[in-house]
C-alpha cells in the first residue's frame, strides 16, 4: 500500500500459482498483478532548456499516476536430466494513464498521459548445461505495444528483443561470461522533426571475469560494447562506446 502527498494512496497486489507435473517434471504457472506509478519529480516540475538540436523539454504539473492490470501465464519443460530447460510465456498488460513523452506543436518536448495502452506479447527461454562447468541460456521476447486510441506503437518499445549469456567456470574460483543483446524493431520520435520513425536495430557484446579470492573477496573485470557498435538507444543520445571496468568485492 503507498501513500503519497500529492496523489490519491494505491494498493498493489500480486497473485500467483504454479504447478509441477511430477512424471514428466512440466512446470505450469500463471500470475495476475495490479501497479500503480506516480509521475516523477522531474516530469512534473523540471525545466531543461535543451539545445540547438533540440526542443526545450517542459514539465507538466497535470500529469497523473499510471495504472496497470497484467496477467501472464507460460510453461517450462526441462529434458535430459534438467540439461536443456524451454520454456514460453504469455503476457497482457492494460495500462491507464501511461506516462509518454510527445513533441508539441510549438516544438517543446513534455510527457503527458495517454488514456489507454495494451502491451502483449511472448517471452521465449532456453537454458542448457551441456557440462557441470558450462551454462549458456538465451531469452526471445516479442512485444506488442500500442496506443489503444491512436493505434500507433509506442516509442522505444523494440518488437523484438534476444539475449544471451554463456557462463565459464575452467577453476572453481574463476567465473567467465559472455553475453550479448539483439534490439529490433523499435520506433521512436526524430530529434529534428519529432516524428514518430523506425530507429536502427543494434546489437551489444558484453564480457566479464570474476576471481573470488576467499569467501569474502573477490576481484572482476568487466568490458561493455565490445564491438565499439555506434547507436543510440533514445533517438538523439548516443550510448557510451567500447568500455572496459574492473574492482574489487569485500563482502562479509
Amino acid at each position: 500500500c503507498d501513500s503519497y502527498s500529492a496523489f490519491e494512496g494505491s494498493f498493489s497486489w500480486r497473485q500467483g500459482a504454479s504447478y509441477r507435473v511430477a512424471p514428466t517434471q512440466t512446470l505450469l504457472h500463471a500470475s495476475v498483478s495490479s501497479a500503480y506509478t506516480p509521475p516523477s519529480i522531474q516530469d512534473l516540475y523540471l525545466y531543461n532548456a535543451g539545445s540547438p538540436f533540440f526542443g526545450p523539454f517542459l514539465p507538466n504539473p497535470n500529469l497523473q499516476p499510471e495504472t496497470d492490470l497484467g496477467w501472464e501465464a507460460g510453461v517450462e519443460q526441462p529434458f535430459w536430466d534438467d540439461r536443456v530447460t524451454p520454456s514460453v510465456t504469455y503476457f497482457h498488460n492494460h495500462v491507464q494513464n501511461d506516462i509518454e513523452n510527445v513533441r508539441l506543436p510549438s516544438g517543446a518536448f513534455m510527457n503527458e498521459n495517454l488514456n489507454h495502452v495494451t502491451t502483449d506479447g511472448v517471452e521465449v527461454g532456453l537454458q542448457v548445461k551441456p557440462w557441470s562447468t558450462v551454462t549458456l541460456q538465451t531469452n526471445y521476447t516479442y512485444l506488442n505495444a500500442v496506443n489503444d486510441t491512436s493505434q500507433m506503437r509506442l516509442v522505444r518499445r523494440p518488437r523484438n528483443s534476444l539475449d544471451f549469456t554463456g557462463t565459464w567456470n575452467p577453476i572453481a574460483p574463476l567465473t567467465l561470461t559472455l553475453g550479448g543483446n539483439w534490439v529490433v524493431g523499435r520506433e521512436d520520435l526524430d530529434a529534428i522533426t519529432g516524428a514518430q520513425e523506425d530507429a536502427p536495430d543494434y546489437f551489444l557484446l558484453r564480457a566479464s571475469a570474476t576471481y573470488r579470492i576467499n569467501d569474502h573477496v573477490s576481484i572482476w573485470v568487466r568490458g561493455e560494447n565490445l564491438t565499439d557498435r555506434n547507436y543510440q538507444p533514445a533517438l538523439g543520445f548516443l550510448a557510451p562506446s567500447i568500455a572496459g571496468y574492473g574492482g574489487i568485492k569485500i563482502s562479509f
